[in-house]
């Protein structure tokens, strides 16, 4: 297995440890989320079955998590975050289309457990900020990290659905 599946398997037992009310769960959520971001535009090829059926569970348990932590980025937004912001919003995005079909459990796929990103309206929130970071910047400090228009495009990997990018 590769570093990227490794990393992302690694992020999901990790984010099982945590405890209940943990910052290192929403760390640990992102982290999942950037992992499912560089497994889709470094190793798609390299999904084996087996590792497939190792993460798919994972992911399913993670799913809660993996909700509250988007609603938590579209609430708490940092602008100074920049492009991870993006990469995030894609791993999502990842999540619920390409890996929408693999097996949760032995009746059931990823897919039905997904639905939360859209009932919870996290993806909406998180969305809504990303949009107002683009489309009317708030002004800058002295403080602020600035981000070249290079950090912000869409890497050629990334689909062009994937319309949060500049």
């Amino acid at each position: 297995m590769n570093s990227s599946l490794n990393n992302l398997v690694n992020c999901l037992k990790h984010l099982g440890k945590q405890n209940t009310n943990s910052h290192s769960r929403q760390y640990f959520a992102e982290k999942v989320l950037e992992a499912i971001y560089f497994v889709e535009v470094e190793s798609k090829a390299d999904l084996s079955p087996e590792f497939i059926s190792t993460a798919a569970p994972l992911i399913k348990e993670a799913i809660g998590d993996l909700n509250r932590c988007v609603y938590i980025l579209g609430n708490r937004f940092d602008q100074d975050r920049g492009s991870y912001n993006l990469i995030l919003r894609s791993g999502v995005q990842f999540l619920l289309d390409d890996l929408k079909n693999w097996p949760a459990d032995r009746d059931s796929l990823l897919e039905s457990y997904l639905k939360i990103f859209l009932e919870s309206h996290s993806l909406e929130t998180f969305d809504k900020a990303l949009y107002h970071w683009k489309e009317d910047p708030p002004v800058f400090s002295y403080l602020s990290i600035t981000h070249t228009e290079e950090e912000l495009k869409r890497p050629s990997e990334v689909p062009a659905s994937h319309t949060w990018w500049f």
